[in-house]
């Protein structure tokens, strides 16, 4: 279930988004590191809790395609809460 939570965006602000679990781990990531979205899913942080549920890596269960999908469900930009394209400069 979503909660409405602020989060940092990479222009050095915040803002009020709708998280779930896994948005919330994305988020993390991308923050983590640099807000680069290539950066996050090729973290080399193997030792991160996590780790096996950064973007990009083969979910736990091994189900449906087993990627996460960097798609308009989750906000991929942390900026303007109206942009949805995946980019790498966050």
């Amino acid at each position: 279930m979503p909660v409405m939570h602020r989060i940092k965006t990479a222009q050095n602000s915040t803002r009020e988004v709708s998280l779930t679990r896994g948005k919330a781990i994305r988020f993390f990531c991308v923050e983590c590191c640099g807000w680069s979205w290539a950066e996050a899913k090729r973290c080399p942080a193997e030792t991160c809790p996590l780790w096996p549920y950064r973007p990009g890596a083969i979910s736990a269960e091994g189900s449906g395609s087993g990627t996460f999908d960097c798609t308009n469900e989750a906000p991929c930009v942390l900026g303007d809460e109206n942009d949805a394209e995946c980019d790498d400069d966050v």
